[in-house]
């Protein structure tokens, strides 16, 4: 009896001993599980922050995701319960938070090179565009803001740090790219167009030099005129049509350098880019003219009358003589007088006195006496050289076939334009140079007094 009570009690303090170790044990295990946890939520805790610093200078969503979904998967895995393995789970996480953190840190650093790399390549591959449209003959007004533009990238490359910054910039680039590809593309194009055109000059003229060369030349020199025209326009206040005329001729100033080449193809290519570049002029203006225009040429002693850009009328005229001539300019209808009579502002023994003279119908233009008026004393022989014939020319008005000046009479409302140019088929800034007039249509030296005849 006393053998089994011995037993007994070894067994039970077999069993106290066991638990006990088991309680220490357990108690042991559950201190290294919160050491293991604290280091988890410190690992995590950096890797966390590291994510929203990133976030903060620019990474994307889709540059952080792979960390960013890592996180969240160690975030909504469930710990166990036994303590054991309580620690090996924390211990396991924290290992990977720091982990994370470190490639985090060679992401990052991988990517901004990445960014740094794409946008200097990318402003590479816009200049070398660029260098490829001048070459093909894109017009340098066209191009010039797309310099600009490429300047301005090179300017926010050389002042970037973030991963926003680059990309922002390779952004940039790619949108100019297209700008530029679009526009070597037009001018590809319009290179082809001009090939074509000038196959079929040369063909019509039996590639005769001289036949080409004159058809070039009569559109140089209408497209040079008609520019005149709308830079006149452009002055009181700015002509609608201006900037695609401005274009057009710049094209075609740049071929008219080449119309004298003595080789047959230049020369075609030449006159057929100068007559593709004169209807485009011709469009412009004529496209975007005032309800009511009246256009004059010096040279040619012409009258246009255009009613929604349309030739309405069109007569000879006679100018203001050499001593006295009509001044050049965008003016335009001040007033009309019906009838008029005509005063001479000189005194008699002056070579430019007239006895007062009635005329019918006056449309004035300027407000020194200039006005378009008939001239019943002038049978016939108004047009060139009548400007310059003592007994015709005007004292600075413009006489005007009675029919025709009848008509605009009843025809123009005061406030249309009248543009006088000289027509002398010189380039646009030669004729600008030989206005007389300010912007806004006065004389800076009239024709001598008030209402010449």
């Amino acid at each position: 009896m006393r053998k089994i009570t011995r037993i007994y009690v070894l067994v039970a303090l077999n069993l106290v001993a066991l638990i006990a170790l088991g309680g220490s044990l357990l108690l042991t295990a559950d201190r290294e599980s919160s050491r293991a946890q604290a280091q988890f939520e410190q690992n995590r805790a950096r890797l966390s922050a590291a994510l929203q610093q990133a976030q903060a200078q620019g990474y994307s969503a889709a540059d952080l995701q792979p960390f960013a979904g890592a996180l969240s998967g160690m975030d909504h895995s469930q710990a166990p319960s036994w303590p054991p393995a309580r620690v090996q789970f924390f211990r396991s996480n924290a290992t990977t938070a720091d982990q994370l953190n470190s490639q985090l840190t060679v992401r990052e650093r991988q990517l901004l090179e990445s960014a740094q790399s794409d946008a200097a390549n990318q402003i590479k591959t816009d200049q070398a565009a660029l260098a490829n449209s001048q070459a093909i003959g894109v017009d340098p007004a066209d191009m010039t803001p797309l310099q600009q533009q490429l300047d301005g990238a090179v300017k926010e490359q050389g002042a970037a740090h973030t991963i926003t910054d680059y990309r922002k910039v390779s952004a940039d680039a790619q949108a100019l790219n297209n700008d530029i590809a679009t526009l070597a593309a037009n001018q590809a194009k319009e290179n082809d167009a001009i090939q074509t055109a000038a196959a079929d000059l040369k063909g019509k003229t039996a590639g005769n030099l001289d036949a080409i060369h004159k058809a070039g030349q009569d559109a140089l020199t209408e497209g040079r005129n008609n520019a005149t025209a709308a830079a006149y326009l452009n002055k009181p206040s700015p002509f609608k049509g201006w900037n695609a005329v401005n274009s057009a001729y710049a094209k075609l100033e740049k071929y008219a350098a080449k119309l004298g080449s003595g080789n047959v193809d230049e020369a075609a290519v030449a006159a057929a880019a100068l007559q593709r570049y004169n209807l485009q002029i011709h469009d412009g203006l004529f496209s975007n003219l005032p309800p009511k225009a009246i256009l004059m040429q010096h040279d040619a002693q012409q009258l246009w009358a255009y009613e929604n850009g349309q030739e309405v009328r069109s007569t000879q005229i006679t100018t203001g003589r050499p001593a006295l001539p009509t001044d050049i300019g965008p003016m335009k209808v001040l007033s009309k007088s019906h009838p008029w009579k005509m005063h001479s502002p000189w005194p008699k023994g002056s070579p430019y006195w007239y006895p007062d003279t009635m005329v019918q119908y006056v449309l004035w233009f300027t407000n020194t006496g200039e006005g378009l008026h008939d001239a019943p004393w002038q049978g016939c022989c108004w047009g060139p050289g009548s400007e310059n014939n003592e007994s015709l020319a005007s004292h600075g008005c413009i006489h005007v076939p009675y029919d025709t000046e009848v008509w605009m009479f009843n025809w123009a409302p005061e406030g249309t334009p009248v543009i006088f140019y000289p027509g002398d088929g010189s380039p646009v800034q030669n004729q600008l140079a030989q206005i007389t007039t300010d912007d806004k249509g006065n004389p800076l030296s009239g024709p001598g007094g008030a209402r010449g005849i």
